[in-house]
């Protein structure tokens, strides 16, 4: 499958607050050789709130088009 230009946001979730980025990294280090292009990381300790969506909407505008 070519992934060459595909965008991806990675989204991680832990219960300690040095899990998602973490997690996060770790993705990106597996989908490095597909030529997948990350244009955002979002994090999540707790329960998530409207703001996770804004902030995933921001990220998909900012960086989508």
């Amino acid at each position: 499958m070519n992934l060459q230009g595909k965008k991806l946001i990675v989204f991680g979730t832990g219960a300690d607050p040095n899990s998602p980025p973490k997690i996060c990294n770790d993705i990106k280090e597996i989908v490095s050789p597909t030529g997948l292009q990350v244009i955002a990381e979002i994090g999540c300790v707790k329960k998530p709130t409207d703001d996770i969506n804004k902030e995933i909407e921001n990220s998909i505008q900012k960086d989508m088009f």
